[in-house]
């Protein structure tokens, strides 16, 4: 079979996008990107986990050809939660485009409010802890070639030095 005069018609996007949208402990980023002839002039809404409208409490910055804006709260959000991030936009072209993305909590731990103790409880004349430290490139761990040197082609390895945090 032969196959003959083919033609490839492409059309590029226009449309401004939702490029990311990154979630932290107690809020999330977000940037609207530019695409084309088509511009970004407004962001109108923002809905966290469909919603909740958190437009008012976002700080939103307009450096085109980027659109960001920073949300946060006052309480964190539960260790490895999932939220939705809608942000609905308009256009010099004239049109109101939305974009969805999903954002993970990281993981953390939280420690019971009885084990805080008040500021003044503190003694910061004492230390706090100490350490030994080591620091070893990893392409030569299997290269020692005696107890101080490493192998002629590798650097010398950083001694241990005790160190003190408060």
């Amino acid at each position: 079979m032969h196959v003959d005069n083919i033609q490839i018609t492409t059309v590029p996007t226009t449309n401004s996008y939702l490029a990311r949208v990154t979630g932290d402990f107690q809020g999330f980023t977000f940037d609207v990107e530019d695409f084309g002839f088509d511009h970004a002039t407004n962001i109108t809404q923002i809905l966290l986990d469909t919603t909740n409208d958190v437009t008012l409490l976002t700080t939103i910055n307009n450096n085109p050809p980027s659109h960001s804006g920073a949300y946060g709260q006052a309480l964190p959000f539960a260790s490895g939660s999932k939220h939705t991030v809608a942000v609905t936009w308009q256009t010099d072209l004239g049109f109101t485009i939305s974009g969805t993305n999903l954002f993970t909590v990281p993981v953390y731990t939280s420690f019971a409010t009885n084990l805080a103790v008040p500021l003044g409880a503190i003694d910061t004349t004492k230390p706090g802890f100490r350490l030994n430290s080591y620091q070893v490139l990893p392409t030569i761990l299997t290269r020692f070639a005696g107890p101080k040197k490493w192998s002629s082609d590798c650097m010398e390895p950083m001694l241990p030095e005790r160190q003190l945090f408060r």
